[in-house]
């Protein structure tokens, strides 16, 4: 329980969800609590000690904040809430972060650009929002885990991107190209060892298992 009166201090060990070192909150687990509301969200970014934030399955609203003063932290899960508008660029500036879930919720507009800046990210999970436009801004170098299946997104599916699963981009009626269906100018294959060839030189990592978006991860 968060009794502050009771105990006023998050790092004296009796504040659920909350983990510390050095007197400085480092871990914030709070999942499927039933957890609501707008106003509590921007206040996590005065936590600038975070490695660790997981939300998930609450029923936070409205957009995410600028989380840019949390530039410690590694793994933010979002998912399963009722947070809406676009992802915001500051996210970005988590130059550290290797896990990102924002999945499961109403978030709408285009993957901002500077999501490519993550270049440590091995799993990035947005499906099942509202999001348009293309793929192009997350064809991350050491991304393992990818999954932005039944949003509303369109274009050509980068050849960096052909190497993860059909159902990793299923449910966008506009992406084409591998591994989805060709777009419509698109050539086919000649033959099935041109495929295996040419999947064979990219520098696409490798379509690895589902790993698993939780914060012992």
């Amino acid at each position: 329980t968060w009794n502050v009166s009771a105990n006023p201090a998050p790092c004296a060990g009796a504040w659920r969800g909350v983990t510390c070192a050095g007197g400085r909150v480092t871990r914030l687990v709070l999942e499927g609590l039933g957890l609501s509301g707008a106003a509590a969200l921007p206040g996590l970014a005065r936590l600038d000690g975070l490695r660790v934030l997981s939300l998930k399955g609450n029923g936070f609203s409205g957009e995410i904040p600028d989380l840019s003063p949390l530039a410690g932290l590694k793994l933010l899960f979002l998912a399963g809430n009722e947070l809406s508008g676009a992802i915001p660029p500051s996210l970005g500036a988590l130059y550290r972060l290797y896990r990102l879930d924002l999945s499961s919720n109403k978030l709408s507009g285009a993957v901002p650009p500077e999501l490519s800046r993550l270049d440590r990210l091995l799993t990035l999970r947005l499906d099942s929002n509202r999001l348009s436009g293309g793929v192009d801004a997350i064809a991350l170098p050491r991304l393992q885990e990818l999954n932005v299946s039944n949003n509303l997104m369109s274009g050509r599916i980068p050849a960096a991107m052909a190497s993860f699963p059909a159902a990793a981009f299923g449910g966008n009626v506009g992406l084409c190209s591998a591994p989805l269906p060709p777009c419509k100018d698109e050539a086919p294959q000649p033959n099935a060892s041109a495929a295996v060839n040419a999947s064979a030189a990219g520098d696409c990592p490798p379509a690895s298992a589902m790993v698993a978006s939780s914060p012992s991860g």
